[in-house]
């Protein structure tokens, strides 16, 4: 099927594939991180990729959150500016207002409580494991997950458990 590409040309193919599979791999951690509210974390993670990606709005849109979590409201809405003005020197503008994309957000004063925080958190592990996965295929000098640790098919059928319990509390309530 790639027969007509030479081993230097599908290796470049090769390199980008994996790259966006990293790339895709660090959103979808950094979003199950900010599930688990390290918050300041992900912050300092983000800004440096927003730095190295500016093209890539999930992470713009991550760091916004994040920051809003922390409670670092003004951070974050001159995050979102900065966000504007990188999209309209680019010829296009946001999709999604600062509002948006902050409506919703949990603060740390805020509590979950009960089966929710406990489903919340367990999705968030579950993804963690799985993009904890990925970004062991896609970068091979990552370390490889300890044989103790659950996979991610065991962590992501505790967490639809999780939900179906969180669901049953909640209806039964």
């Amino acid at each position: 099927m790639l027969g007509h590409l030479g081993d230097e040309e599908f290796g470049h193919l090769e390199a980008i594939r994996l790259e966006e599979l990293r790339l895709l791999a660090v959103e979808i951690e950094t979003e199950a991180e900010l599930l688990l509210g390290r918050f300041s974390e992900c912050a300092s993670r983000l800004r440096a990729l927003v730095v190295e990606y500016p093209y890539r709005e999930r992470f713009w849109r991550l760091l916004v959150r994040a920051l809003f979590s922390d409670e670092r409201r003004l951070e974050a809405m001159e995050t979102y500016d900065e966000y504007a003005r990188w999209m309209e020197q680019s010829g296009l503008e946001p999709d999604i207002t600062f509002d948006q994309l902050v409506s919703g957000v949990a603060s740390p004063a805020q509590n979950l409580g009960g089966p929710r925080r406990l489903w919340r958190r367990r999705v968030a592990l579950a993804t963690l494991a799985a993009a904890s996965q990925l970004l062991c295929w896609a970068e091979p000098s990552r370390p490889r997950r300890s044989p103790a640790m659950p996979s991610s098919c065991v962590l992501a059928r505790t967490a639809e458990s999780s939900a179906r319990s969180a669901q049953t509390h909640d209806a039964g309530h």
